[in-house]
């Protein structure tokens, strides 16, 4: 396993996913604590409700820090466990050593698993699969000797999945299936739903809080954006074309856009395709019911990320295929197995061609785990792979710029802006590249075009005062920050800068009251008191301001521009002393300093 995937141990974090979920989230790179344990327990936070999630992600912060490679590496270890609790959950339930071996192996080293690997935030697949093999494993060890603490553990490691991912929902079902082959559980149809009804009260909860998550985050398509019909005729040709990916993963790619138009055809030969099989697996149902139950097995655990409620704007997705594909495994290694049985002389070629085709999948996901390395190798293949692929070139200028290979973003965001001119974000992020590069008039007039289109960003007010600063114009720039921390009054730093440009504009008291808001909001803002110092002095507030510098000084002992500052303030007040003390000190930190003294000092 660890030779498949391992390279992941060198991989970078994406700025896709991985921000909200790790670096950036403050609630996860604060590691586990109690507190964080609690909002886990409660947010609505990237659009979804999975608190085990968060927890497993926050012990990884405090096991390794925010070093990428061992979060990577965590998935690596939870996928090798979910392959090894497949093999021996299989050959407990059928007896198969050699079959169920082959399932475990093919789901273990196929290259559709890249992304639930490789990428750090998809972390609840791994996690959520390891919890439905345990649901399974519990189910299995109820069925056949039944008993109130057997069906609790059935219960506990149910919620603990869906508490991982909610895409757990349709697995009282698949226990259904697994009833008929391999438990051949007896006794009468509804004792066998009975026991799955307080799952099923379970899934419905989790999809009503999934729901509740998703909708409030907007990323719940609605019909007028995205008709039935598209998301009917989709979700058929997504049958087939998951199907046709575990056994043949050529083309992969991190995001298949949606059809620009409806697929009537595609969608009529995948129905025709996948009500043929449904009805061969049927009529085989007694003779060879493993084809059944791996079928239906297919189809049910795809059915909540198939598209009928469409999140996002992925047509198809490799990560969605990860507990799904055990189906499809499972009637190749058993069909195999009957095959042989009626035919020994193709028992030879058949374990040829199946130790082919694993080496062939081990060998493709070695290579498609390489292209996981960070976010412009990732989304620069991407854009190779997907035709008009508008998201990959998207995340690609993110990736750039983030490596400050803002030049270069430009032209990836501008790919985005051909297909939708008025996109507000893409037209910030240009801006925000400009500006880096100090083109300061383009970058004023995106921060325009962005705010034009969308006027309630404080994000794209803060940078677009920034810029208005540098070229001179501050009134505006303040009116900018203004509105920026109308929109958002818990942005400090929006609320020191716009303390900064008041104070340039001689508005001191607004100043004052600016930058003490600044850090109210955030106690530890080092700068703002340095800011608030410099303020408190053009307002002739000496003591007030000594004040200030002092307490920037506690805060952080080497503040250069706080030990200059505050002895500008002795001399102010005619203490030559105590004045030339703090020039020394901060000359000695930044001796480029020296050249503000212009012999002030005796």
């Amino acid at each position: 396993m660890f030779a498949v995937f391992g390279r992941v141990l060198g991989h970078q974090f994406l700025h896709f996913d991985d921000n909200e979920y790790i670096y950036d989230n403050p609630h996860v790179r604060t590691g586990l604590t109690l507190a964080n344990v609690g909002w886990a327990m409660t947010a609505y936070h990237s659009n979804n409700w999975h608190p085990l999630t968060w927890i497993s992600h926050m012990l990884d912060v405090t096991l390794f820090g925010l070093a990428p490679g061992p979060h990577h590496l965590m998935n690596v270890a939870l996928h090798a466990v979910n392959a090894v609790l497949l093999f021996a959950l299989l050959v407990r339930l059928t007896g198969a050593r050699w079959r169920s071996a082959f399932v475990a192996a093919a789901f273990a080293v196929h290259p559709l698993r890249v992304e639930s690997i490789a990428w750090a935030s998809e972390r609840k697949d791994v996690l959520c699969g390891l919890f439905a093999l345990l649901t399974i494993a519990a189910y299995a060890a109820y069925a056949r000797r039944p008993s109130w603490p057997r069906y609790g553990a059935v219960v506990v490691a149910y919620a603990a999945g869906l508490m991982a991912k909610p895409m757990l929902v349709t697995l009282p079902f698949v226990l259904l299936l697994l009833d008929v082959w391999p438990l051949r559980r007896a006794g009468p149809a509804r004792v066998r739903w009975l026991d799955k009804l307080p799952l099923l009260a379970l899934a419905a909860a989790s999809s009503s809080l999934t729901l509740a998550a998703q909708t409030k985050g907007g990323v719940v398509r609605s019909l007028e954006d995205l008709p039935l019909a598209m998301r009917l005729a989709n979700a058929i040709v997504a049958f087939s074309r998951y199907a046709l990916k575990l056994l043949v993963p050529l083309q992969q790619a991190f995001y298949y856009p949606y059809p620009k138009t409806l697929p009537v055809a595609a969608a009529a030969l995948s129905l025709v395709a996948v009500v043929l099989v449904t009805l061969w697996t049927w009529r085989m149902r007694r003779e060879r019911p493993y084809a059944l139950v791996g079928w239906l097995w297919y189809l049910g655990m795809l059915v909540p990320v198939i598209g009928i409620v469409q999140v996002a704007t992925q047509a198809i997705a490799d990560r969605y295929t990860y507990l799904p594909s055990i189906g499809l495994f499972l009637m190749l290694a058993w069909g195999a197995a009957d095959v042989v049985r009626a035919r020994p002389a193709w028992r030879a070629p058949l374990i040829a061609l199946a130790a082919v085709t694993l080496c062939a999948y081990a060998a493709k996901a070695y290579v498609q785990t390489g292209y996981w390395k960070d976010g412009i190798t990732l989304f620069s293949r991407d854009t190779r792979v997907v035709k008009d692929n508008v998201l990959g070139y998207r995340n690609l200028g993110v990736a750039l710029s983030d490596s400050a290979r803002y030049a270069e973003a430009i032209p990836a965001f501008e790919r985005v802006l051909q297909r939708y001119p008025q996109d507000a974000v893409t037209q910030y992020d240009i801006g925000s590249a400009l500006e880096k590069l100090g083109r300061w008039d383009e970058a004023a007039a995106r921060y325009q075009a962005s705010l034009a289109a969308d006027p309630k960003q404080p994000d794209a007010l803060y940078n677009y005062a920034n810029v208005l600063n540098h070229l001179g114009r501050g009134a505006e720039a303040a009116a900018a920050l203004e509105q920026s921390v109308r929109l958002r009054p818990d942005f400090a730093l929006a609320h020191n800068n716009l303390g900064n440009t008041l104070s340039r504009l001689g508005r001191q008291d607004e100043a004052i009251a600016h930058y003490h808001e600044a850090l109210r909001l955030d106690p530890g803002y080092t700068e703002a008191y340095n800011n608030l110092g410099t303020s408190l002095r053009q307002a002739g507030r000496l003591p007030e301001a000594i004040d200030a510098f002092e307490q920037a000084l506690r805060m952080k002992p080497n503040f250069a521009a706080a030990e200059f500052n505050l002895g500008a303030v002795y001399l102010q007040q005619g203490d030559a002393a105590k004045a030339r003390e703090h020039f020394d000190r901060a000359i000695a930190i930044d001796p480029s300093l020296a050249k503000n003294l212009g012999g002030r000092v005796p």
